[in-house]
């Protein structure tokens, strides 16, 4: 008798989880009705994929790479590259643009059937090839020249704070006993 009165307990238990899971999806629906934008998948829909605009950008890899993660950032991040760093930009616009053309050129030759205009095709892809690598080379040493700059300035700055240790640690001591100064 114990036995059939703890599995109806636990069967009414059951189910009215279920009744109060059904009852709490009714109200969210009652909340938010269809014709307002839910955050969240829709039902029966499959969610989309994001588009990226950028050539290069389309594998996840390269995501957020130079462009900023933020998709609507974007554009400021590249009017402030044109700006600040007219050079790296004209060499990520270069290699942007040369890879948009040799996509298309492969997509050519995919399709073209005719062994003389392939061969033609091949031919141009190869060139623009090499004048891409051409382009992300110069940005890579760009780079590199960059980060050589930015490493003899911390070296030079290490040194110079070896040298005056002393002074500093006695600035450090006096900016934390001066009652003057106070906490920040």
């Amino acid at each position: 008798m114990k036995k059939v009165l703890c599995f109806m307990f636990a069967m009414a238990f059951v189910l009215s989880g279920f009744a109060m899971a059904e009852e709490q999806e009714h109200v969210f629906v009652k909340k938010f009705p269809p014709s307002m934008n839910v955050p969240g998948p829709k039902p029966n829909k499959v969610p989309s994929q994001p588009k990226r605009n950028f050539p290069g950008m389309n594998k996840p890899s390269n995501q957020g790479r130079f462009m900023g993660e933020n998709p609507h950032n974007r554009f400021h991040d590249i009017e402030g590259m044109k700006k600040n760093d007219p050079e790296r930009f004209k060499l990520l616009q270069a290699d942007a643009e040369m890879d948009r053309k040799i996509k298309e050129l492969v997509r050519q030759y995919k399709v073209e059937t005719n062994d003389e205009k392939k061969d033609a095709l091949r031919k141009e892809i190869t060139e623009l090839c090499t004048k891409h690598f051409d382009v992300r080379q110069q940005r890579r040493e760009l780079d590199l020249a960059r980060m050589k700059a930015w490493l003899n300035q911390m070296e030079q700055g290490i040194e110079k704070s070896r040298h005056n240790k002393d002074k500093i640690i006695e600035q450090r001591i006096n900016s934390l006993l001066d009652d003057n100064l106070g906490e920040f």
